[in-house]
Order: structure tokens, then sequence, then C-alpha cells
């Protein structure tokens, strides 16, 4: 059975090309909107994990390009930091949104490689003007299913990802609460996170110094 850190691994995704969003009028129903650009987010994730004729270099490559393309990257890596945010400002904070990029990634490849095959949506519903959640189901052919949750924003006339959860349990809350465990114990060292990241050694059981 898996657990809710692998089904919420389907968030750090990525294709050849961005997925852009369905095309419609200036009256589109956001809702229907926002649930066509999941249904196809996904689609694209499971072909990636599944097509045997990929090394796992090459898999993860495209994961990534997903992520970037479908996700809002920059506001999740924000969000991250918590309290910490603030901290993050000029070549730090750049070089640490370029270290969240390929640590989401790769941290999660391990759990997505057991993703399900088996995937609908159930409702859309708008929250706000411009934020839509999507509802869902996933799992594997003969188990029972997992619900998951997509919050999707529209900006600028873009789709954007910016949070999966899976039971009720947030992909980015998971992560804030790993990152602040150890921002906590390194006095708020953004640069020592980054460095941790980029060795995949981040957990909120990571040492301190």
């Amino acid at each position: 059975m898996l657990n809710r850190r692998t089904l919420l691994a389907v968030v750090a995704c990525a294709a050849l090309s961005p997925i852009a969003a369905p095309s419609r009028a200036a009256d589109v129903d956001l809702p229907a909107e926002g649930a066509d650009f999941v249904s196809a987010v996904v689609d694209q994730a499971l072909k990636i994990l599944k097509d045997k004729s990929l090394g796992k270099e090459e898999q993860i490559q495209r994961l990534t390009e997903l992520f970037i393309a479908t996700f809002d990257v920059r506001a999740m890596s924000l969000f991250a930091l918590g309290v910490y945010a603030g901290r993050a400002r000029g070549a730090e904070r750049e070089a640490y949104f370029d270290a969240f990029k390929n640590y989401m990634i790769r941290h999660y490849f391990s759990r997505l490689e057991s993703v399900g095959d088996v995937f609908s949506i159930k409702r859309a519903s708008l929250d706000g003007e411009n934020i839509v959640w999507v509802s869902s189901e996933a799992g594997s052919r003969g188990e029972k299913g997992y619900r998951v949750e997509w919050r999707v924003r529209k900006q600028e006339g873009e789709l954007k990802i910016f949070d999966v959860l899976v039971e009720g349990s947030s992909l980015m809350w998971l992560q804030r609460n790993d990152f602040s465990a150890v921002l906590r114990r390194n006095d708020g060292n953004i640069a020592e996170l980054t460095e941790l990241m980029r060795k995949q050694k981040v957990s909120s059981e990571t040492p301190g110094k």
C-alpha cells in the first residue's frame, strides 16, 4: 500500500515540453479548465514514469521540466522556508531556488516509481477569483484509491499548481516542516540548507552542525 509521501511525490513530475492550459474563450469555466490541466499533467507524468525505454536520469530530467512548467515552483520554494523566507536574498536566494527545483524531483523519485496507474478527476470548485481546488482519486488497480486534491492558481492567463494534498496531508506543509526543522538547528542558515538539498540530505531528522 502506498504511503502519503509516495502519492504526494506525483507533484515532482516533468516532461519534454510545457503543458499549456486548454485554449478556451474568455468566459471559460475555470474549474473545468483547472480539472483539464491537472488531468493533462498527471497523464504526462505517468507516461514518463511507465516508459521503460527511458533511463533514470532521463526520467528525472523530463520530470524536472514538467515540474518547472506546471508548478508555481518559486512560490512553493519561498513558502517552504516559512518564517526564514525573508532571509533569502540575492545570489543566495537564487542558489536556493535552483537547488529546490532539483531537490524536489530527486528526493521523491523513488516514491514516484511506485505511484499507481489509476487516476480520475472527481470534481473541481472555485476558491476565490483565481484559485481552483481539483479533487481526484489515485492508486493502483485492485486497491482502494487515495483522495488527492490539487490547488491550482491562474495568474496572467497561466495555470500553475501550488500544492497537492493526499488524504488531507499537504506536500508543501510537509516540506516546510522538514526545512524548518533544519533551519532551526542551524540558526536559519539558508546556504547550509541549500547545500543539504544538493546532497539530498534534508529531512526533519537531519543533524545540525
